[in-house]
């Protein structure tokens, strides 16, 4: 019985967490797993401090500790709202993404919009990059356009 759930922890969890497939979910089941793993290996050292002093587990400590950080996500959602193109490479990516709520990708794609709205005056001015391509901003805008009809208010 404890094999499957081993087996979930250590293959089948970090396959999804690559793959997207409910990241956050899979990402507690291999942090479970690892807290299982060092209660088996290690429980014995959990009061004993090693040669120089300091706790036995203490880079287990912060291993699991460095997991259970949600600064990632948030730092990833600043960094999407000041700039949507650096974090997604396209719109379609934020509209699949299972990071970020409904109301989450409706402000990024709006900030995307309100960017490429900008940028679109920009080309008709003449302002266009030196390696931007004629037409890109036009059809990324109406892909970004596209999206938010399909999301749900």
């Amino acid at each position: 019985m404890f094999a499957y759930g081993v087996y979930a922890g250590e293959v089948v969890a970090p396959l999804f967490v690559i793959a997207g497939f409910y990241s956050r979910i899979d990402a507690a089941l291999i942090g479970i797993n690892m807290l299982f793993a060092i209660g088996l290996v290690h429980g014995a050292e959990f009061f004993i401090r090693n040669e120089t002093g300091g706790w036995a587990l203490e880079l287990q400590a912060a291993l699991i500790g460095s997991t259970t950080s949600r600064r990632g996500l948030t730092m990833d959602l600043q960094q999407a709202m000041k700039n949507p193109n650096v974090v997604f490479d396209s719109p379609e990516m934020i509209e699949a993404s299972m990071e970020f709520t409904a109301l989450q990708k409706r402000a990024i794609l709006t900030q995307w919009k309100d960017q490429l709205e900008k940028l679109l005056i920009a080309d008709e001015e003449s302002m266009l990059r030196a390696d931007a391509k004629a037409g890109a901003n036009a059809d990324c805008l109406r892909r970004v356009t596209n999206i938010l009809t399909r999301l749900p208010a």
